[in-house]
């Protein structure tokens, strides 16, 4: 199916698991991807089984639970794609803590990541 054909997506967390399958999926139907993940090397393996040319399926670095890091590969997004269709804001951390032995250091982390990072893509 290409029903996604001209369609945008973004996809954070992209490397691996849930976040992978989301990238597959949308690439299946027609879309352009964008594959965002703090993690390039993982990312690029992933990417690199479905999309060999690398036309389609597009890798970028990036640090959800950074704002300035966000705002300057959305830029790029947007600088070479023209246009974001769909986001998918799939990046997720967990902490190996009880949540009343968790460092303020850990909480922070876990919010960046899974609150913060959902304001800062859209």
């Amino acid at each position: 199916m290409e029903k996604l054909i001209n369609k945008v997506a973004v996809v954070t967390g992209a490397a691996q698991g849930i976040g992978a399958s989301i990238v597959e999926r949308l690439f299946a139907d027609g879309a352009t991807v964008v594959c965002l993940d703090v993690n390039l090397d993982k990312l690029k393996e992933s990417i690199l089984k479905i999309d060999k040319t690398g036309e389609r399926a597009i890798s970028l670095k990036c640090d959800v639970s950074n704002q300035e890091e966000v705002n300057q590969v959305f830029d790029q997004i947007y600088e070479k794609l023209g246009k974001v269709d769909i986001l998918v804001n799939n990046a997720g951390i967990v902490r190996d803590a009880f949540f009343h032995k968790m460092t303020p250091e850990q909480w922070h982390a876990v919010i960046n990541v899974n609150l913060n990072s959902m304001f800062y893509t859209c």
